[in-house]
């Protein structure tokens, strides 16, 4: 292989590097026809090569003017609707790979900082527990009293019955 495609390396300066793809060059054309989409792609002598597809792409139907038939395989195999639900499943795999730590590392923050209450708090508090303390002083001596009383009734009774 001599000629353009050395010199082609030699001037970009890369070595034993592929000649560039001939079908994706500034002179490939792809026009709509009657029978489907014509495309022209320039052979070395300057003569085109033709292939037409059919109208929905799916095989070539000619080759430089010999019908033929060839199918063409597309790349899209899957449906949209599943490509959905799989782009969708790995988001959310994703996303809980990613959040899931985050979250699990704030919640074990919160629970081992102790409550922290401010001196206002800590002395209403204060105040509340000595009142309830006096609260059950009095309830105790209510009950003492409610105790004495009805040991006095049944002395009472005992005395009445006596007689």
């Amino acid at each position: 292989m001599s000629g353009q495609g050395n010199d082609a390396n030699a001037q970009s300066g890369a070595t034993n590097a592929p000649p560039p793809a001939r079908a994706s060059g500034p002179n490939v054309t792809v026009t709509k026809g009657v029978d489907g989409y014509l495309i022209s792609i320039p052979r070395e002598d300057g003569s085109p090569r033709e292939i037409i597809l059919s109208r929905d792409g799916s095989a070539i139907t000619k080759v430089d003017g010999v019908s033929t038939t060839a199918i063409v395989r597309r790349r899209n195999d899957i449906p949209d609707h599943v490509m959905e639900v799989i782009y969708s499943g790995m988001t959310l795999i994703g996303v809980i790979a990613i959040l899931g730590p985050l979250v699990r590392a704030a919640v074990r923050r919160f629970e081992r900082q102790p409550a922290k209450l401010s001196d206002a708090a800590v002395q209403r508090l204060a105040g509340i527990e000595q009142a309830v303390e006096a609260v059950a002083v009095e309830v105790e001596r209510i009950s003492e009293g409610q105790r004495f009383t009805t040991k006095l009734l049944a002395e009472r009774e005992k005395e009445i019955e006596l007689r």
